[in-house]
């Protein structure tokens, strides 16, 4: 099968981290890229923590990292420490000592940012062979920005595949979900894609919500069989600390035995779409209201006659994402430099 040209716009994160473990060596990847932001921590904090995933892959000065926005579009920033801990991917100590370089588009003399994440982000898709996959589990403000100011790059995009929103519930608002509700007006520009229009091209969306992560948890018997097939080297360790990590904060804030998996979801669906229970429905964005902003308004029974823009997960087979995801552990532990100290 073909490979898909992917950029993955991201906030590490925990789940954003195994993202990248899962995608760093996937066959069906060609990884065109990383651009971070503001989020699970703050946008300095994420992009380490991206760098750190690579170099576990000892794929750190192979494929670039650009540090993109910390604050959203039109609100207040907001990050969340209470799951992801002060670095953004607490629960190890085993990755202090990684030697990681400065993200592509940091200097080394001011270790200030140089050039915008979303002019490195265009050009990299404009010049790549073939259309070009944007994963996006993070709030959608690089991506906002990037089809904004560098429109040309929707004749190179191929589709968004989103790890965000909700259908109904939320999860840091009473119905909205964390990644939209964090910068809802950037939300409403990436869905807007969706739609038909004379002047450029319609984008297709692909939605997974936490009704569908929710599903996907980290129980102990996958943690057992993470320890069996990893063999319980350092690499082995650090996965089963940041999981336990995750699952310790779950277990605190939401009260939930097992943590949910969220991003590798996004990802997981580009190559088994088969895995999934799908449905093409309006989705609109909430921006302006003090109780429900944010809140993906999925219009299932085409009640409002809006057009559809988006294609929602309602199901996912988790035993075939967990084989996959252990799958690809795998991959990775048997080359990470980690392994070797």
């Amino acid at each position: 099968m073909s490979k898909i040209n992917i950029w993955f716009d991201c906030d590490p994160g925990h789940d954003d981290a195994f993202t990248i473990l899962m995608m760093a060596l996937h066959p069906r990847v060609n990884f065109l890229g990383i651009s971070t932001e503001g989020g699970n921590q703050t946008v300095q904090k994420t992009t380490i923590n991206a760098l750190k995933m690579l170099a576990l892959c000892n794929l750190e000065s192979k494929i670039p990292v650009v540090q993109g926005q910390e604050h959203p579009l039109m609100i207040k920033n907001v990050i969340c420490p209470e799951i992801h801990g002060e670095s953004g991917i607490d629960g190890t100590a085993l990755l202090d000592d990684l030697k990681i370089p400065l993200a592509t588009n940091v200097s080394k003399e001011t270790k200030e940012v140089v050039e915008p994440a979303i002019a490195f982000m265009a050009r990299s898709i404009m010049s790549c062979e073939g259309k070009v996959t944007v994963v996006a589990t993070a709030r959608l403000t690089n991506v906002a920005l990037l089809v904004t100011v560098y429109p040309k790059v929707l004749e190179k995009i191929e589709r968004i595949s989103i790890m965000g929103g909700s259908i109904g519930m939320g999860n840091t608002g009473p119905s909205a979900e964390f990644n939209i509700e964090g910068d809802p007006h950037a939300a409403k520009i990436v869905f807007n894609l969706g739609k038909k229009s004379n002047i450029r091209p319609t984008i297709p969306i692909v939605l997974v919500p936490i009704e569908v992560s929710h599903t996907v948890l980290v129980t102990e018997s996958i943690l057992d069989r993470l320890r069996e097939s990893l063999q319980e080297t350092t690499f082995c360790k650090v996965c089963i600390q940041l999981l336990l990590f995750f699952k310790k904060t779950y277990q605190e804030v939401f009260n939930f035995d097992s943590p949910p998996l969220h991003d590798p979801i996004a990802f997981f669906y580009l190559i088994s779409p088969q895995s999934f229970v799908t449905k093409k429905i309006n989705i609109e964005i909430v921006c302006d209201s003090p109780l429900t902003s944010g809140e993906t308004v999925c219009d299932y029974f085409g009640m409002t006659n809006r057009e559809k823009n988006a294609t929602i997960c309602e199901k996912i087979v988790v035993e075939e994402f967990w084989d996959e995801f252990i799958k690809q552990m795998v991959k990775v532990n048997s080359i990470s430099p980690i392994n070797k100290k």
